[in-house]
């Protein structure tokens, strides 16, 4: 087999070469320097940048024969003999690591820049890190970061961390390990001999499920076995607050990414290939797309209890008096759209059976508890036989709220017996995982002479997609939130929330 040989942080290194394999497989996989994170595997988001041969890039672009003979750095390998990097300190002490995904790539893109000015502008630091994305910190702490490395360097030395307290900012505990690249998120757990597995998501937003034969997918070299609605030993299904999303759908799909299967390899790639070959036969069926598709009559009914998933209110005082007080009326209607939370850390997590017998996941996830409790009612075994590890988390934004790999990491590893890795894709994180709902807001507000609220009257519209999700809390909210700040002594505040075919 094909080697690559390149000095990785000083280390001579050669590494067989798989097919398609990137620089970035090859640092993660082959040499587990897991600092070089995969964010958006298209060279857009940047936390992958390393140097090769002096000169930054997207590690997830560059195919790993290309580096043969090259001199690579890393994140891990940027301090000396220990110690950090003065930028990676300057990270630290100007505050601008949060969830930390980001950081390794925008440190090492930030250093090439030092490399080349001494005494960079702001203006000049936000151009070179534009190919850097961050999705927490709004870039002016991580600009400040970087005019701080700079001027500790011309001025020849770096002053010890504060400690903090009152009146003065502490370092997170957690930022030393986030800029020198050893946090271990999701997808950087790693036990010895773990399977990789992959779901097989429905193509369409609306179908009837007529088969699944996983078969094909057991011919595949490399292909371990193959799960499906049969091989959920508890409820098929869960939910925050309705449980109505199926583990696996054996029925019905209702949007576009349901899972129907997944398959489980020795590798990522043979995960691949066998999800690819599982044989799903669909009988596509008319689907509702809007909330106003939803409410007509005759629409097709998505689940037994109909499209109307939840109708909250908040009433206050008397409308009608309200407007009669007022002395002047504003109307209007506004829309929202569904919003992908983009965090640059795609969904992940290891799962594995302990020698007592518990299921052990370690997932990036916001609700640890919450998905422990759901998790165990899908594997049918009691709360206290799951444990759940939140690895360090790289953004979540609330879109990390609901489970995503969890029920299929312990699925997998209590059937196969060995460890079992899941990372989504950039493309199934944003197809497959849950959104923020769209809208339609209807105001009428009134006010007196004086400038005063007499009534606040609205009508929410919402998409809450194929499952509930947390639907009803989150349009109760907007309805509680609807008067603002103001004291207001006549309130109608109404909510529809409507099933559809959308994402959830």
């Amino acid at each position: 087999m094909a080697e690559a040989c390149p000095t990785v942080n000083g280390v001579p290194v050669c590494v067989p070469l798989r097919p398609g394999a990137t620089l970035l497989d090859l640092l993660r996989e082959d040499l587990g320097l897991t600092g070089t994170k995969a964010g958006c595997l298209e060279g857009e988001c940047g936390a992958c940048a390393v140097w090769v041969d002096g000169r930054v890039v997207n590690a997830c672009l560059v195919p790993a024969a290309r580096v043969d003979g090259a001199e690579i750095a890393t994140i891990e390998g940027l301090g000396r003999d220990g110690g950090l990097h003065l930028l990676q300190e300057a990270f630290i002490q100007a505050g601008a690591v949060q969830c930390g995904i980001c950081i390794p790539g925008m440190i090492m893109s930030a250093a090439a820049l030092l490399e080349t000015e001494s005494a960079p502008s702001r203006e000049s630091i936000r151009d070179w890190l534009s190919g850097n994305l961050c999705r927490c910190t709004g870039y002016t702490k991580i600009f400040d970061a970087v005019l701080l490395a700079a001027r500790w360097r011309r001025q020849g030395g770096v002053p010890p961390r504060v400690r903090g307290g009152v009146g003065a900012s502490a370092a997170r505990v957690d930022a030393e390990a986030k800029v020198r690249g050893v946090a271990l998120y999701g997808d950087d757990h790693r036990p010895v001999g773990a399977l990789h597995l992959r779901i097989v998501r429905s193509p369409h937003a609306h179908a009837e499920v007529l088969e699944v034969d996983p078969e094909p997918a057991l011919a595949v070299p490399g292909v371990v076995g193959a799960l499906t609605a049969t091989d959920v030993p508890g409820q098929n299904a869960y939910g925050i607050l309705v449980e109505d999303q199926p583990v696996f759908c054996d029925r019905v799909v209702r949007y576009v990414g349901d899972a129907v299967a997944a398959v489980v390899a020795e590798t990522r790639e043979a995960a691949e290939a066998g999800a690819s070959a599982v044989r799903v036969r669909y009988r596509p069926l008319e689907p509702v797309l809007s909330t106003a598709m939803a409410r007509a009559d005759g629409a097709p009914r998505l689940h037994p209890t109909g499209n109307l998933l939840a109708r909250p209110a908040v009433r206050k005082g008397d409308s009608t008096h309200g407007l009669a007080e007022a002395a002047v009326v504003v109307e209007g209607t506004w829309q929202t759209q569904w919003i992908e939370h983009a965090y640059i850390e795609p969904e992940a997590g290891v799962g594995e059976t302990t020698r007592d017998g518990t299921t052990l996941l370690t997932v990036s996830t916001q609700t640890p508890y919450m998905d422990r409790d759901a998790t165990a009612k899908v594997l049918g075994i009691a709360p206290g036989e799951v444990r759940v590890v939140q690895a360090v988390t790289g953004g979540g934004f609330g879109g990390k709220l609901d489970l995503s790999v969890q029920p299929y990491l312990g699925l997998a590893a209590r059937k196969f017996g060995r460890p079992v890795r899941c990372a989504f894709s950039r493309e199934e994180s944003v197809l497959a995982t849950v959104k923020r709902h769209p809208y339609r807001v209807r105001f009428r507000l009134g006010a007196d002479l004086r400038g005063r609220f007499t009534l606040v009257e609205t009508e929410v519209t919402g998409d809450t997609g194929a499952y509930a999700s947390w639907g009803p809390t989150v349009i109760t909210r907007a309805l509680i939130h609807a008067s603002g700040p103001y004291v207001v002594p006549h309130v109608l505040a109404r909510g529809f929330l409507w099933y559809t075919n959308n994402p959830p």
